[in-house]
């Protein structure tokens, strides 16, 4: 190594570059604390360095000039100088090696030099938050010791290589944030060693290979908002030490497997926004450990398990927006932990269970557009942390109850479009946190000047917005357009059909057709499409009144094309008042046209 040195001193004064290497030839006896990052390490590794440093335009902030150490972001480890006695000079005894490179945030901009493959030794490369283009190169395949990889929150493009599956040291693998598509290598299943794999927000394809199935040390696994389609493999069931499972919003489909159950470790399950389907499965209820369930818009069926009533550290339960029936099971009272309660739009029928007024850190419960009936029980007014009571579009009768004004955090209170009757507590008046209160289309008699409606003027004078209508509206009456609009309270100029006084985008005759408020923008439950079973079907929700002078038409077009729409094909699978879903009759999945287009038309019937 002394010979080298000589051998590069004499070359870099011969070339007048002293100072520029650290082994400068007027100076044979300098301090190693003063040689350069270029000095430190093998010549392959300095130039995957350069080619990292160049690609990013050489910023001057990054403080990387050859002749300087140590560079900010670089760890190298193994370096040792020794001082020849007999050439009376300092010599390099081992060069070191990158052990480290972090440049997160660093603002690169540009794609990943295939020079990183030199980095033999590596062990962490973190290039989070770089701006990084461009493809990752196969060259990174070469990393063999890395034990962890993050390039998250990126631009990166292209395919994850099938060298990735060479790097079989890797504890963490970070590539979410991006924009790679294409499969899931099926080589990714030999990273025997990996702890946290996350590939969320891309546009990865395809469905998950069977391999996944071998990374038994998996503590973590974010898949969530790419394409992946399929069923979710049986491999995953032996992922046991799984705490966190995310594989939310993709395009998997069938059945959730009772395998789920093997996964005893979980605190987080996202399955939500996918096409799986069937019941679910009891063995959810052996994830004695989970924080949050996430089962949200799916198409699941059956019925809430009543094992579901065993999982005592639940804070989270999701489960809105699918196709399941069957009654709320009271075993959901035990869940003692439990903050977020959401089972909205489904086809729940029977009683809420009094025991759901156990749950005493319970913040939000969101049950409407169900099928539920009875009254509500006394003892929600138990659960003193709640801030949304959200009950409306279901069938609830009787009074609502005094205890309601005990929740002194509650700040909306929805009981729309029900069958309540009876006169409303004096308690409500008494929520000091109230923002909004909602009764309309229920059974109360609010008479005008009548106790109902004296209450809901006071409620109002305090700051809360109230809504309701100064009759009783117990029978579904036919309603036309100018009895609805009258009890809003707009200017005449706004009440034309065609106005929309709330300017979100929907005229007054299209909200009254679906139900909404047209003074006020509000979360609406718009018609929405979905593929069953290969079959392309409507759902529209429909008020809870009967809209006299309408017709609710769904037709079909094969190309959106004047002319091409049509009810021929389309049968009606539901029209009651509320609910109507319109299913296409063609086969999507069969060969063929590859689009398909649902499209609801309103029309009256009446000049």
């Amino acid at each position: 190594m002394c010979l080298l040195r000589l051998l590069r001193s004499a070359a870099a004064g011969l070339l007048g570059l002293a100072g520029t290497s650290g082994w400068a030839a007027d100076n044979p006896v300098a301090d190693p604390a003063e040689w350069g990052m270029e000095d430190r390490i093998s010549a392959e590794e300095f130039g995957a360095l350069m080619a990292l440093y160049e690609a990013a335009g050489q910023p001057a902030d990054w403080g990387w000039a050859p002749d300087a150490y140590p560079w900010p972001g670089v760890t190298i480890s193994g370096f040792q100088s020794v001082f020849d006695t007999e050439l009376e000079m300092w010599c390099v005894a081992r060069l070191g090696v990158v052990t480290s490179l972090d440049r997160t945030g660093r603002a690169i901009g540009a794609s990943i030099p295939p020079e990183i493959g030199n980095l033999r030794s590596i062990l962490r490369l973190f290039l989070r938050s770089s701006g990084l283009t461009g493809s990752m190169p196969e060259e990174i395949g070469q990393l063999t010791q890395l034990r962890e990889l993050t390039l998250n929150s990126n631009l990166l493009t292209g395919p994850i290589p099938d060298s990735i599956g060479n790097l079989t040291n890797l504890t963490t693998l970070g590539l979410g944030t991006n924009q790679l598509s294409g499969p899931i290598p099926d080589s990714m299943g030999n990273l025997l060693l990996l702890e946290t794999l996350t590939l969320n927000n891309n546009r990865l394809s395809g469905s998950l290979p069977e391999s996944i199935g071998n990374l038994a040390q998996l503590g973590q696994l974010q898949l969530s908002q790419n394409l992946l389609t399929g069923a979710l493999p049986d491999g995953l069931g032996n992922l046991t030490r799984l705490v966190v499972l995310d594989l939310s919003l993709n395009d998997f489909e069938g059945p959730l497997p009772g395998w789920i159950g093997n996964l005893t470790n979980l605190t987080s399950l996202s399955l939500n926004g996918n096409l799986l389907n069937g019941p679910l499965p009891a063995e959810l209820g052996e994830l004695a450990a989970l924080h949050s369930l996430f089962l949200h818009n799916n198409q699941f069926t059956g019925s809430i398990p009543s094992a579901l009533g065993q999982l005592s550290q639940l804070r989270g339960l999701n489960l809105s927006a699918n196709r399941i029936g069957g009654s709320i099971p009271p075993s959901l009272g035990q869940l003692t932990e439990l903050q977020q309660l959401t089972l909205f739009n489904n086809n729940l029928t029977g009683s809420i269970p009094a025991s759901l007024g156990s749950l005493s850190k319970l913040q939000r419960m969101q049950v409407y557009m169900n099928n539920l009936s009875g009254e509500i029980p006394s003892t929600l007014g138990d659960l003193v942390e709640l801030r949304q009571l959200l009950l409306y579009r279901n069938g609830l009768s009787g009074p609502v109850p005094a205890s309601l004004g005990n929740l002194n955090q509650l700040g909306i209170l929805d009981l729309r479009q029900n069958r309540l009757t009876g006169t409303l507590p004096a308690t409500l008046k008494a929520i000091p946190a109230l923002v909004t209160l909602d009764v309309r289309f229920n059974c109360l008699d609010v008479t005008s000047g009548g106790s109902n409606e004296m209450l809901l003027q006071e409620i109002v004078g305090q700051g809360t917005t109230a809504m309701w209508i100064p009759q009783s509206q117990c029978e579904i009456l036919m309603t036309d357009y100018g009895e609805w609009i009258l009890q809003f309270g707009l200017p005449a100029a706004e009440r034309d059909p065609e106005r929309d006084p709330d300017f979100d985008g929907m005229s007054n005759f299209l909200e009254f057709a679906l139900g909404y408020h047209p003074g006020r923008s509000e979360e609406q439950n718009n018609p929405f499409l979905s593929v069953e079973n290969g079959f392309l079907v409507m759902t529209v929700n429909k008020p809870a009144y009967e809209a006299g002078g309408l017709r609710y038409v769904v037709e079909y077009s094969p190309g959106l094309s004047i002319g091409s729409w049509t009810t021929e094909g389309t049968t009606v699978l539901a029209d009651t008042l509320g609910l109507l879903r319109v299913r296409y009759e063609g086969d999507l999945l069969a060969p063929g046209p590859e689009r398909g287009f649902l499209r609801l038309r309103v029309e009256t019937t009446v000049p």
